[in-house]
């Protein structure tokens, strides 16, 4: 049976999202499956790629923090470059000041050879260890003080536009990296965030285990409306730094614009119930109807989907499929959306092409051959493997 991580067969995997001012939003209830939605469970929307003058930043700790607490951010993280210098100052300020956001300790080690996030890290780890050819032995020095690891925009322009941000380093083992930051916001859709989801996928399907994230990489004040975010579960005042841990970790994180798809597995039934909802980000509208995409190694399906109206599909339709990577996409036509991908763009070891028409039934899969334009892409789910 197909499983998202870390959730039980029979337990709920619906969430409420978070409202835009950063509170709950979710309602104590039951699910279509007959599963209960707690209030104090909800999405928090995240911003994990972030500079200020501590490095190159223009923006100081202090507006760095007011500037995403005013678009209802409920963390982020402070990523300088190579310094850990701003921690303590945005540290002071939430406790000063009371904003309504909370910070995740960071860094961005920034080499020749690429750059690395490093997330949860409360402690300054020396690089003097970098190895081109050996990553591994900073990833697991950073993992031995508690951080999380990752590759920032891995396909980032490099020389002679901006050396080194292109990430050129030789991964033996990719077990060594928890996450990789599929779309950089900044960077260009086709030639690098899209290249860097594929190469995410890829990995995936070669059995890896790695959580998908994504970034601002704020370096001023640039627009956050229609960008995409890091959602993962939470509690109203639950510790930030053990909740991004225990949802890297069990690769629990949604990347989104502003509408979650969310996967339950109902087991009495052998079936998979989609539901997608509005996670109230900032100067995102979300729409009524939306296109489901079930990607596997081999096969690959997709449903339409209505807002907060979950639907149901077979099981047996997705046989032999393992694992899963749940997408939502914009309808068909949506906002002038093209429908088909571009096969120069496609890096991933699996194939991609034509769209599904947006008038599917409801509960029927329909096999197709390719994923739809990255254009139209909203979220980005947890993976679904085989207990």
């Amino acid at each position: 049976m197909l499983l998202p991580p870390l959730l039980p067969a029979g337990s709920s995997g619906v969430s409420g999202a978070g409202s835009a001012a950063g509170g709950d939003s979710s309602t104590t209830g039951s699910s279509s499956a007959g599963n209960t939605v707690t209030a104090s469970t909800r999405f928090k929307r995240l911003e994990l790629h972030n500079h200020t003058v501590e490095s190159d930043g223009s923006l100081t700790c202090q507006e760095l923090t007011e500037y995403l607490a005013a678009d209802h951010v409920d963390a982020f993280a402070i990523t300088d470059h190579n310094t850990t210098s701003g921690q303590k100052k945005i540290e002071q300020l939430l406790e000063e000041k009371h904003y309504p956001i909370s910070l995740i300790r960071g860094m961005e080690y920034t080499t020749y050879f690429g750059h690395i996030l490093c997330l949860n890290l409360a402690k300054y780890v020396p690089w003097n260890s970098i190895d081109q050819h050996r990553p591994e032995l900073l990833f697991e020095a950073a993992r031995e003080k508690g951080a999380l690891v990752g590759i920032a925009h891995p396909f980032s322009y490099g020389d002679p536009f901006a050396r080194g941000c292109r990430f050129e380093m030789t991964i033996s083992d990719y077990s060594k990296v928890d996450f990789i930051e599929i779309f950089n916001n900044p960077e260009s859709l086709h030639e690098v965030n899209e290249r860097g989801t594929n190469l995410w996928m890829s990995l995936i399907f070669s059995g890896y285990q790695i959580t998908a994230t994504s970034g601002m990489d704020l370096h001023n004040r640039a627009k956050l409306a229609g960008c995409y975010a890091t959602y993962i579960e939470g509690k109203s005042g639950d510790n930030i730094a053990s909740e991004l841990d225990t949802a890297i970790h069990t690769h629990r994180t949604w990347v989104s614009k502003g509408a979650l798809l969310l996967t339950e597995v109902l087991p009495e039934t052998n079936e998979l119930l989609l539901t997608f909802t509005d996670a109230h980000k900032t100067g995102f509208a979300v729409p009524k109807t939306a296109q489901v995409v079930l990607k596997g190694k081999d096969k690959t399906f997709t449903t339409s989907v209505s807002l907060d109206k979950p639907v149901r599909v077979s099981l047996n339709q997705l046989s032999g499929t393992d694992p899963i990577i749940p997408l939502l996409y914009e309808a068909p036509g949506i906002n002038g959306a093209a429908t088909v991908s571009n096969a120069a763009h496609v890096a991933a070891s699996t194939s991609c092409g034509s769209a599904a028409d947006a008038s599917s039934a409801a509960g029927q899969l329909k096999g197709i051959d390719a994923l739809p334009a990255i254009e139209g892409l909203l979220c980005v789910s947890p993976v679904l493997y085989r207990d």
